[in-house]
């Protein structure tokens, strides 16, 4: 055989073993970046940095340090490391890759927009509601754009809107607000969406109806709330519980001090029975009890639910 023909041979084997060998690296890859979501999801978040962190430098070398598969771990990693409370390695590791997504995919790039979103959540951690403001504005507005006004994208960054505007307060954010929380609350309910993501929606109108003194409408919307959480049977989950833990709020701020009293106790036993006693949302209800319960008078007992919750919220 003629040496031409036997290096032509093994330039082509050579290729297909380099090949097969970047597939098998590809696989493993895209197995461990699912693990690591896998973790994530689960709450362990520093197993899964560890993970995020090892695909992200073999990435790296296999796709280039500009490619999406690399963009949206760092966006995971960033996600994942807002989870620890460690907010400034979270910025700058999310501002890396929406700065490499804008720049290698566009700003319009659905994969740009998410990046985005997720840094406007971190800065909102950090309270730099201004900032995240003016970002998730520029998303809504590319998103529409690109997807359309119903598009679940768009109706999820309008919901972190409304907190980022009601996080600021005054009264024209939280007329804003209100009139976002109100679309979102109408998109999801004729979406395909999950009916507890539904009614959250539906407490969030409720909650900044109350903040902006809208006594009346809040009750209105909050006794709509409670009605849906027991026809989807959810009343002793920690949607429930938020919903009964709202009207009776309201209820207080209306000085109606023994029903919101009422209300905070049912909340307060379902937390304690489904929950557990060091479970948040029971130690905001308790703190929330012994405050209406001094408005009435009722010291020595509001002197016990605060010692209680204040030993297990220690």
């Amino acid at each position: 055989m003629p040496i031409s023909r036997l290096l032509s041979w093994a330039h082509r084997r050579q290729r297909i073993e380099s090949s097969a060998s970047t597939k098998e690296q590809k696989a493993r890859l895209a197995h461990g970046l699912q693990m690591a979501m896998d973790m994530h999801r689960s709450g362990r978040y520093e197993k899964s940095e560890t993970v995020y962190r090892d695909v992200l430098l073999e990435a790296r070398g296999c796709w280039g340090e500009n490619s999406s598969e690399c963009i949206t771990v760092m966006s995971n990693l960033g996600l994942c490391l807002k989870n620890q409370h460690r907010l400034k390695e979270a910025e700058a590791c999310l501002q890396e890759a929406v700065d490499t997504s804008g720049r290698v995919l566009g700003l319009k790039h659905t994969l740009t927009l998410v990046c985005h979103h997720n840094l406007a959540t971190v800065l909102m951690e950090q309270r730099s509601f201004v900032q995240a403001e003016k970002i998730l504005r520029r998303v809504i507005s590319a998103s529409i754009q690109e997807f359309g006004v119903g598009d679940h994208r768009v109706v999820t960054s309008k919901s972190i809107l409304a907190v980022c505007l009601k996080s600021q307060g005054g009264a024209e954010r939280l007329k804003e607000a209100e009139t976002l929380e109100i679309s979102v609350f109408r998109s999801r309910r004729r979406g395909d969406v999950d009916e507890t993501r539904v009614i959250r929606s539906l407490a969030a109108v409720g909650r900044t109806l109350c903040q902006q003194g809208k006594l009346h409408a809040a009750e209105r919307v909050q006794l709509k709330v409670l009605q849906l959480t027991r026809q989807a049977n959810v009343q002793d989950t920690e949607v429930g519980v938020r919903a009964m833990n709202d009207l009776a709020c309201t209820y207080w701020r209306q000085n109606r001090n023994s029903d919101a009293e009422t209300l905070f106790r049912s909340a307060l036993q379902t937390t304690a029975l489904v929950f557990g006693p060091e479970h948040p949302e029971h130690l905001r209800i308790a703190r929330n009890l012994s405050d209406v319960l001094t408005d009435q008078g009722k010291l020595e007992i509001a002197r016990k639910v605060r010692t209680a919750s204040a030993t297990f919220g220690a």
